[in-house]
């Protein structure tokens, strides 16, 4: 029999906010304007059921919550699809392709711009930007802003380069909270560029000789496990660019906190560049190759960086110095490589300029039998018990002797050792102040051993005998000072011997400081 009649059910239908509270039991009702679904529930159990479609808040709606071996913790706390999905956010949530053709620096910018939106200015948010595996190509800078994190998959996986052809001057770049940058960043009250990091990316300049990462008035910036690769080899005049510049422009708003742990550094007239007065550098278990020079302060502005300490990490086929301090503040190298460093002859490992002060070289092993031209004002310590050679040692330095061999000295339950050439602790000594050159004769238990530093006083001028001279007090405020380093604890003291009385028979103030 032909149906000719086909009855048409009606179902609710409106705008969401007049949906009722209660559909009746199995009614559907439709949001017009939403596009929503509903479904009225039984009178008691509840309010209307949601359809879920593709126009459903459905980020909201579903929730999920961790498991272990599919059982649910019962510390575990149900979380909405979105929050979870929030968890990673990705450079390519923001149409960046990695593609290794499309130009990502428009996606890379508006990502960061807008991250850093969704943080309080003055809180302690950060958020970290994930690079998929690919290539991500750039035009223009990258702006980093405070609290921003980018991190990639790996070296081998992830690499931000620069475009063929683009105008950049360097690849990254710090701004403040507005945008802002180079000596503008911290005006109109903004936030300075702090807490940023940047891991587990290739950084290549394609070939172009520019600088990699430039920052200005930051505050706490971290780069791990990176490779920076420039353009520049032997063959190339050194310019300005660098694999990183640490800077502050002028003396105001001082940069403060870099770390760089586990990354390589390739083709740069400056591995790292730090002539401003930044504060509290940190090099580790890094390396510094195919460089003109590794670690570098000249021209030092201003008194130039303060802290800088490298340590644990390897220099090598560098053209020039692979550590060069211009700066009136110490630098510190300790356990570090300079393989195939300078050129043996004119240029060395590390060299200390007339206005460097207190600087220490703990341990390093150097390719060739000079290491360290120290040309410093004040008293440094030079510690390897592989090189006997110092070049360029002031007057009012002891060259490099091993002083009481396996004698300890103990004060307020410190005890250092002093061990033997091959090995273990050396000792240094230098007056601080003073116009007299004169020799030290250092007695511990009988044991004497004798090292010239200038010619007022005879070679068999005796240590108390020196001590008693009224008129070399005058122009020397310490009697002695020395340096003495812990290898095996990684200390360094300062031993200081200053003259109470000068008749027999004799008395010294001695103490004993750590200073690191």
């Amino acid at each position: 029999m032909a149906i000719d009649i086909i009855s048409r059910i009606q179902n609710r239908r409106g705008l969401y906010a007049d949906l009722p509270a209660e559909l009746a039991e199995g009614e559907i009702g439709f949001c017009l304007d939403t596009r929503q679904v509903f479904i009225g529930n039984s009178p008691g159990y509840g309010m209307n059921t949601q359809i879920l479609t593709e126009y459903s808040q459905n980020d909201e709606i579903i929730t999920t919550t961790y498991q272990n071996s599919g059982s649910n913790l019962t510390a575990a706390v149900p979380r909405t699809l979105q929050s979870k999905l929030n968890d990673i956010v990705s450079i390519k949530d923001f149409g960046a392709k990695g593609d290794g053709v499309t130009d990502d620096a428009p996606a890379i910018n508006a990502a960061i711009a807008q991250l850093l939106q969704g943080y309080p200015q003055s809180g302690n948010l950060a958020v970290t930007l994930y690079f998929p595996p690919g290539t991500y190509m750039i035009s223009s800078e990258i702006l980093l802003y405070p609290y921003i994190t980018i991190q990639g998959a790996g070296v081998n996986c992830t690499s931000i380069n620069a475009a063929p052809g683009s105008d950049l001057l360097w690849m990254f770049e710090t701004a403040d909270s507005l945008g802002q940058t180079g000596a503008n960043i911290g005006l109109n009250g903004a936030t300075l560029p702090l807490q940023i990091g940047i891991s587990d990316i290739n950084i290549n300049t394609n070939g172009t000789n520019i600088t990699a990462i430039k920052l200005v008035r930051y505050q706490h910036f971290k780069i791990f496990n990176c490779f920076i690769t420039g353009g520049w080899n032997n063959s190339l005049a050194p310019d300005s660019e660098s694999g990183i510049w640490l800077a502050s422009i002028g003396n105001v708003n001082t940069s403060t906190d870099f770390r760089m742990h586990n990354t390589s550094i390739n083709g740069f007239s400056n591995g790292v560049f730090c002539q401003d007065p930044v504060s509290d550098t940190r090099i580790s278990f890094s390396k510094i190759s195919e460089c003109y020079r590794g670690v570098n302060s000249y021209p030092a502005n201003y008194s130039g960086p303060v802290r800088v300490n490298v340590s644990n990490s390897i220099f090598s086929n560098i053209k020039d110095w692979g550590l060069y301090n211009s700066s009136s503040n110490p630098f510190v190298s300790i356990g570090n490589s300079y393989n195939n460093v300078g050129n043996g002859t004119t240029v060395k490992s590390i060299f200390w300029e007339v206005s460097s002060q207190k600087n220490i070289s703990i341990g390093d092993s150097f390719g060739y039998t000079i290491g360290v031209v120290d040309n410093g004002s004040l008293s440094s310590v030079i510690l390897n018990p592989g090189q006997t050679n110092i070049s360029g040692l002031s007057a009012n330095k002891i060259s490099n002797t091993n002083l009481g061999i396996n004698t300890a000295i103990s004060l307020d339950n410190i005890s250092i050792e002093l061990g033997e050439q091959a090995g273990g602790v050396w000792i240094y000594a230098a007056t601080v102040t003073g116009a007299s050159n004169w020799v030290v004769n250092i007695t511990y238990n009988n044991t004497s051993v004798s090292s010239t530093i200038g010619g007022t006083f005879a070679a068999t001028t005796s240590f108390s005998a020196l001590l008693s001279s009224i008129v070399a007090l005058q122009n020397i405020s310490d009697s002695l000072v020395v340096k003495i380093c812990d290898l095996t604890n990684e200390k360094y003291y300062e031993l200081r011997c200053t003259l109470i009385q000068a008749t027999v028979p004799y008395y010294t103030f001695i103490s004993l400081e750590q200073i690191s």
